[in-house]
């Protein structure tokens, strides 16, 4: 799959239970727990067809990259470094 068609396909709110991922066309993205009203505000790039960058600008060491795996229902990040995938619902 293209690196647009991923880029389109992961805007939009996913969950894991835990987590609230809610991804925005302006390479925004907010992160919050489930029991939590405010999310921290992130920022996403895709560096590759299927890998994305997620950090925050004013700490470069924040920035880490996951392969993505995403479709209509479902969203997967392995993260590089580690190799620990997270999967994620639609919310």
């Amino acid at each position: 799959m293209a690196s647009q068609d991923f880029q389109s396909m992961i805007v939009g709110r996913w969950t894991n239970g835990i987590v609230i991922m809610e991804f925005f066309k302006d390479g925004t993205l907010t992160v919050s727990r489930t029991n939590q009203a405010a999310g921290l505000t992130h920022f996403y790039r895709f560096l590759d067809d299927d890998i994305v960058e997620m950090g925050d600008p004013r700490y470069p060491i924040s920035w880490q990259s996951y392969k993505v795996r995403v479709d209509r229902d479902s969203l997967t990040l392995t993260q590089q470094r580690v190799g620990i995938s997270i999967d994620y619902s639609r919310a």
